[in-house]
């Protein structure tokens, strides 16, 4: 637990990057003109951004499913159908 509280230089980087929109994420890279194309790494699917990654890609749902025991994707899509009335 006081690891998660004392993160390294790197991992407190990528936070930051994170919470302020500038990381190595090619939405943000293709938007300073860094790269050409944004298309997602993993899934080629839609735009790398910090949103996709947590909300619609279903390569790094397959990653949190593995690791944290969570399917956001379809916690997501039951969220959806339950809001629509399915």
């Amino acid at each position: 637990m006081l690891e998660m509280l004392r993160p390294s230089k790197p991992e407190l980087s990528r936070m930051m990057g994170a919470v302020t929109e500038h990381s190595q994420l090619l939405a943000y890279l293709n938007r300073i003109g860094v790269v050409k194309g944004d298309e997602c790494r993993a899934c080629g699917e839609d735009s790398e951004s910090l949103e996709h990654y947590f909300c619609h890609c279903p390569a790094f749902s397959q990653i949190q499913s593995r690791y944290f025991g969570i399917d956001i994707l379809l916690a997501r899509r039951t969220y959806v159908a339950s809001a629509e009335g399915n």
